[in-house]
């Protein structure tokens, strides 16, 4: 999901050290966190304006994870402001 500016991207990352999703500059590749995921958040969507990311987050083995819908507000600059909310949770399988 690009900024609204379009020099960034909201994308996934899950390797070494790196669980959440980040803005990504496609200049520079500098990255900036966004969420901490201890598993894996994935399918972020940022809203028109920029100011609030929408994702799914996993958790628990592979085959029975717990799936929820979360959000993410965020500050000028690409900094997220407190914690993120829940909004949905339960068994089910997503895509992003």
């Amino acid at each position: 999901s690009w900024t609204p500016d379009s020099t960034w991207i909201a994308a996934p990352f899950a390797d070494e050290g790196r669980n959440g999703i980040y803005l990504v500059s496609p200049d520079s590749g500098e990255t900036r966190r966004l969420t901490v995921a201890k598993q894996l958040d994935y399918g972020g969507q940022l809203s028109p304006d920029g100011r609030t990311l929408v994702f799914l987050r996993q958790e628990g083995p592979p085959g029975a994870a717990l799936e929820s819908v979360w959000r993410q507000d965020i500050a000028s600059g690409g900094v997220p402001v407190g914690a993120p909310k829940l909004l949905y949770q339960g068994r089910s399988q997503a895509s992003g």
